[in-house]
């Protein structure tokens, strides 16, 4: 695994992005480092790992760091948020664990072309399930087209169906995927 300096973790909202990479650098905390982004929005209340995943700041940190052009890898919400890192985000000496969506990837890449990327799937049953408990109703539940796994190109191949598996199953899976990559 020491291969690679970047491994994207994409899927959409509910898919366990940030417990995976929560637990993985919980088990492996030596050699991986939790990428966190910026974002403008308001940290979610019943999700534990959002904390943990972003550095909440405002509109003028964001529009700060676009004129300076620090930004590597952007997401524009619709609803009026950004999310984005800078190149300060990234551990030099580790394995970076990265939650990011398709189209930033796709970007990113052509900056770290050593980037490796796995994409969480999820049915829309079970997804809705996780963010409804995550969240606490519906409300806000999207249909994500932007996070969806179409937006990776046909020949995008790293997919773990976490539908039915546990945060251990799921971790097994992603670990026997990064381990086919060194053979």
């Amino acid at each position: 695994m020491d291969k690679f300096y970047v491994l994207a973790i994409m899927g959409k909202s509910g898919t366990g992005k940030s417990s995976v990479i929560h637990k993985l650098c919980q088990d492996h905390h030596h050699d991986l480092y939790y990428v966190k982004s910026f974002t403008t929005r308001k940290p979610r209340e019943n999700d534990v790992n959002d904390i943990e995943s972003h550095y909440f700041v405002g509109e003028d940190f964001y529009e700060a760091m676009a004129r300076d052009g620090k930004i590597v890898a952007l997401y524009e919400s619709p609803s009026g948020y950004h999310s984005f890192t800078t190149q300060d985000c990234f551990h030099k000496d580790k394995i970076n664990l990265y939650a990011i969506d398709p189209i930033a990837f796709g970007e990113l890449k052509t900056l770290i072309p050593e980037m490796r990327g796995i994409y969480l799937e999820i049915s829309e049953e079970e997804r809705k399930k996780r963010f409804e408990k995550r969240e606490g109703s519906l409300d806000k539940f999207k249909n994500e087209d932007h996070l969806a796994k179409e937006n990776l190109g046909e020949d995008f191949k790293n997919i773990i169906d976490v539908s039915d598996l546990t945060i251990d199953e799921t971790i097994k899976k992603f670990e026997e995927l990064v381990l086919s990559w060194e053979n």
